[in-house]
């Protein structure tokens, strides 16, 4: 859809949209681990704003979970995910002040 190739999801042949609304491509899709939210669809092709599109990026990038802090850091712990939430790079020295 960001390329332009089509306007909704489900017309693109190799979206699971695509899929899941009885199109085939040679595709076979494992089942939902749950049930889908109410208007899947419309949330699929919704616009994305460009702070949402920098949490998808940072998110696909560093393996993060996505979504609200809470169940961003409960689902981090379940997982050992932990490393993910964390700045990258070694942390900071402190230097303490001489007595």
């Amino acid at each position: 859809m960001a390329a332009g190739l089509v306007r909704q999801a489900e017309e693109w042949r190799f979206e699971g949209p695509y899929n899941w609304l009885g199109g085939r491509c040679g595709i076979k899709l494992a089942k939902w681990p749950v049930p889908r939210l109410p208007n899947w669809l419309e949330r699929v092709n919704r616009v994305v704003s460009e702070k949402e599109e920098e949490q998808l990026k940072r998110c696909i990038a560093r393996g993060q979970p996505l979504g609200e802090a809470g169940w961003v850091e409960s689902t981090a712990s379940r997982y050992n995910l932990e490393l993910t939430l964390r700045k990258r790079g070694r942390p900071r020295k402190f230097t303490y002040a001489a007595n």
